[in-house]
């Protein structure tokens, strides 16, 4: 149980690191692709051409392939290269799986909190039926042992069907 609940919170932390790097990556190409503009703007080809030969993926890809839709004179094509498919971001694709690896771990670790806790009310059962069998050989009538015999039978057999429904841990 509690190795799930760290395993959970292991992909958590992965998955706000690999976001983090995500954000930062994403900064950064958003920076260059500024800095391109501007220079293609202000009429600096050689700049220009220089940012652009040195744009890291994948807004290298999603560049090349937003130019071939001629984005200034058609309407229909996507305003910046981030908007394009070829621009996917390798670290946000790791955070989203470690999402979900971190709620799968969570689910298990829940359920197997839940199945701890029907072991332990069965431990509590078992325990009342022996303190049921040992208090029924000290009480001076024989019609109250029987009673505290017959309620430690009941509560046995109970806890016994119970106890075959469990998941079994070997």
């Amino acid at each position: 149980m509690s190795i799930s609940f760290n395993q959970a919170s292991a992909a958590r932390v992965d998955a706000g690191r690999y976001e983090g790097e995500a954000n930062r990556q994403g900064t950064i190409q958003v920076s260059l692709y500024i800095g391109w503009v501007q220079a293609q703007s202000s009429g600096d080809t050689k700049l220009a051409d220089y940012m652009r030969a040195n744009f890291p993926e994948p807004l290298a890809s999603a560049m090349s392939a937003w130019l071939e839709l001629e984005p200034l004179t058609n309407l229909s094509a996507p305003k910046t290269p981030f908007e394009m498919p070829e621009y996917v971001q390798l670290s946000r694709g790791q955070a989203v799986e470690a999402v979900s690896l971190a709620q799968i771990k969570t689910e298990k670790a829940l359920e197997s909190n839940k199945h701890s806790d029907n072991y332990t009310v069965l431990t509590i059962l078992f325990a009342t039926v022996l303190f049921f069998g040992a208090v029924s050989g000290r009480v001076r009538r024989t019609l109250s042992g029987w009673i505290l015999i017959g309620t430690a039978a009941v509560i046995f057999i109970g806890a016994s069907s119970i106890l075959v429904t469990f998941p079994k841990l070997f």
